[in-house]
């Protein structure tokens, strides 16, 4: 009899032992997607930011605003520092 219960619970070690090792599973999937998501968004974000910035200068050098004009607005619209917003004039 001590050999049925010895038995028993070896059979529900097992079971807990996967179930457990499936939902840390689980839980890793969620987490590294949420951080993939959480990345992904950030680089979609600054993209965007980069192709405003493009299409400002663009519109502003076709009206022949200087680029020390153009410089200021984008670091009033997009709230970066002088030597960011000269960075993206020059390399635009």
């Amino acid at each position: 009899m001590c050999r049925a219960i010895d038995l028993l619970i070896a059979d529900g070690e097992k079971r807990g032992e996967k179930r457990g090792e499936q939902r840390g599973m689980e839980r890793g999937m969620e987490r590294g997607m949420e951080r993939g998501y959480k990345r992904g968004e950030k680089h979609g974000l600054k993209q965007g930011i980069v192709q405003g910035i493009e299409a400002m200068v663009s519109v502003l050098r076709d009206y022949n605003v200087e680029d020390a004009d153009i410089i200021q607005k984008i670091q009033e619209k997009f709230g970066i520092s002088p030597e960011e917003a000269r960075k993206y004039v020059q390399s635009f």
